[in-house]
């Protein structure tokens, strides 16, 4: 009778590390999903450009220059002295500025200019499915400020 009892302790064993083994590979799996999207928002919507955003803004309005870009249409990396002045305030930042009607084919157009990089255009492809172009805005302040090459933050900040 004592032979037949190593065989239940065996297929114990290998129950119990199965459990384990499936309990630990999902954790694993949903804090790697966690992890990613958090890190994702953490680029995506960063503070230092939300404000960064929000200060252009508020520069573009406050000297007219933003009924110009409006009435061209176009889509376009913001180089006016009155915003040049923020952006100086990032000392060893990259930092851009981008300016785009609220529509789908506009911010789209971002992807072409010649100084876009590669985590921008990443960027506006994830803005392409986060935004309703159906809503009532008017254009979009795209602000980036890259510490290095890929290390980059961006905000999207959609005025009406």
């Amino acid at each position: 009778m004592k032979f037949g009892r190593k065989g239940f302790m065996m297929a114990e064993v290998v129950v119990v590390s199965v459990v384990i083994a499936v309990v630990l590979i999902t954790l694993f799996t949903g804090l790697n999903r966690v992890s990613s999207a958090y890190e994702k928002r953490d680029r995506y919507y960063d503070i230092d450009a939300l404000y960064l955003a929000m200060m252009a803004n508020d520069a573009l309005i406050e000297n007219g220059y933003i009924n110009t870009i409006i009435k061209t249409g176009n889509s376009i990396k913001i180089n006016n002295d009155d915003v040049n002045q923020l952006l100086n305030t990032y000392n060893n930042d990259d930092v851009n500025l981008y300016f785009s009607l609220y529509k789908k084919g506009k911010i789209d157009e971002l992807k072409g200019l010649s100084t876009t990089k590669e985590t921008t255009k990443e960027f506006i492809d994830y803005l392409g499915t986060k935004f309703y172009f159906n809503d009532d805005y008017n254009y979009v302040i795209i602000s980036e400020i890259c510490k290095n090459d890929d290390d980059c933050y961006y905000y999207a900040l959609k005025v009406r």
